[in-house]
């Protein structure tokens, strides 16, 4: 450090590590120097008249938290360079993943530790810089970044642990922070009529409607990227759930058109509890898309055979799916990409697992905010709603109908496979189908089916050989099927 000298004396370079070297040149110093270093910094090291780190609105000493990862100083953060620590304070490391199997994820966060001390720091042209080469994109309360030659954010306020952003990253990506857990009596305000994302900073698990106890009365819908609660006049609050907040997580909370107007804090009515999360699909794989609208299933006339999982359609494109845990369960659709949505024909497919084939259902019945009781229609987003209720597997009479596949669809479980997959495909009516599998140069590997076949569900096992009953190189696949008059192309992955 400067205005030190060492007690040694040599010509040749020392090995050293995790040290600040500044001004260190003609009397400052003896001997020939030291060996570069990547973990080595060569700036002011910003110490105040007892050496102790600098930490202010104006500088940030560059040598906190860049000491020798394997040592922490008293507040469990990595140890500064120096003698002396800097102020308590925290580490964050924000990790963002890409899901399995290549679909799109979305992350709702917010980013409980920042520096709040010197905010230069927050800037979002320099708080994202760590994501910027692996990300597709980030939305700030509505607010989209641009990128041209670069990443803008226009209209993005300063980074703070009460917003919330949602983040799709290409590949996963991790960015550490060096700073300051936010309050937990932190006061956030929300306006009447509005729609605002908030961060849930606290690192204390909670249900939500304990943690928004005080303003649920000013409340119409709370948003999460796994749920949904929705205040409806008729029904009270739908979604309710075991479902938990949890650290660094984000919400929408969207307040009554009259009387919304409050203000609260996370900590208010703190009842802690164990963390619960909501599964992630395995056999439906489906991408995400920043918006969905929540739809609630009811499945009580499945309550003797529950399927394990549920996927949703429209015009037989997949737009979610979700587990289902119990007899009420939430699917969140994303209709935003789907062409002429008002007249898709929307169905659903029940997954039993491996003990039986996958199941069509395209009898329910519809209600929503617009809709007087339960109605039955295949184009349920005829009417835009803020919200649909579903109850799967009944007509008029209340029973469970069988139902014929509505359109040609297609898809593999499981999916990355070793050494085998299972193909299932549907057929409205009688006809020829063909399926074919080929590799990435589009060369013909294996043909499944070729055949006329009756109208229904159907299942093919591909074993990952040729048409010569050799195995098959790790890699994707595509299969392709036509029947009906359509052509479907799905992605297979095989991983040995």
């Amino acid at each position: 450090m400067n205005n030190r000298r060492p007690i040694y004396s040599t010509t040749s370079l020392i090995d050293v590590g995790y040290c600040c070297w500044y001004g260190n040149t003609g009397s400052n110093y003896f001997g020939g120097g030291y060996t570069p270093d990547a973990t080595n910094i060569a700036v002011n090291p910003c110490l105040d008249t007892n050496y102790i780190p600098l930490w202010n609105s104006t500088t940030r000493s560059p040598v906190i938290d860049k000491g020798d990862p394997s040592i922490t100083d008293h507040d469990n953060t990595t140890s500064d360079i120096g003698a002396k620590c800097a102020v308590t304070h925290k580490q964050e490391d924000y990790t963002f993943t890409q899901s399995s199997g290549g679909s799109q994820e979305i992350h709702w966060v917010c980013f409980p530790v920042i520096d709040d001390v010197y905010t230069a720091d927050n800037e979002p042209e320099v708080f994202f810089v760590p994501l910027e080469n692996n990300m597709d994109g980030i939305i700030d309360n509505g607010h989209e970044a641009v990128y041209n030659n670069g990443w803008l954010y226009p209209n993005f306020g300063t980074v703070d642990p009460t917003r919330g952003y949602k983040v799709t990253m290409n590949s996963t990506t991790s960015m550490d922070k060096s700073g300051f857990l936010a309050d937990p009596d932190t006061k956030i305000s929300l306006a009447n009529n509005s729609t605002t994302w908030v961060g849930y900073f606290l690192e204390e698990s909670q249900q939500p409607t304990s943690a928004l106890a005080d303003v649920l009365d000013n409340l119409q819908q709370i948003q999460h990227h796994d749920w949904t609660l929705t205040y409806d006049p008729l029904w009270g609050w739908l979604g309710l759930s075991s479902y938990t907040l949890n650290y660094g997580d984000m919400v929408i909370l969207t307040t009554r058109t009259t009387g919304g107007a409050c203000e609260f804090a996370w900590s208010d009515n703190l009842i802690p509890e164990d963390p619960k999360m909501k599964k992630a699909t395995s056999y439906f794989a489906c991408n995400e898309e920043p918006d969905y609208v929540p739809v609630y299933l009811n499945l009580s006339a499945y309550n003797e055979n529950m399927p394990q999982e549920v996927g949703m359609y429209a015009d037989g494109t997949l737009i979610g799916a979700t587990v289902t845990d119990s007899v009420e369960t939430q699917i969140n659709a994303y209709v935003d990409e789907i062409e002429d949505i008002e007249n898709a024909e929307i169905s659903f497919e029940l997954y039993y697992g491996q003990r039986s084939p996958v199941e069509q259902c395209g009898l329910y019945t519809v209600s929503s905010e617009l809709t007087d009781g339960f109605v039955t229609t295949s184009k349920m987003f005829a009417t835009k709603s803020r919200y649909y209720m579903v109850t799967l597997g009944e007509g008029g009479n209340g029973e469970p109908v069988p139902d014929l596949p509505k359109t040609v669809s297609v898809r593999n479980y499981p999916n990355p496979f070793n050494p085998e997959t299972t193909i299932s495909y549907a057929l409205p009516q009688d006809g020829q189908a063909v399926i074919k599998v080929y590799n990435l140069r589009g060369q013909l590997v294996k043909t499944l089916v070729n055949d006329r076949m009756e109208a229904g569900y159907h299942d093919v096992v591909w074993a990952g050989r040729d048409e010569n009953n050799k195995s098959v190189a790790s890699g994707i696949y595509f299969l392709r099927m036509q029947a009906g008059g359509k052509t479907l192309t799905h992605k297979l992955m095989l991983l040995k």
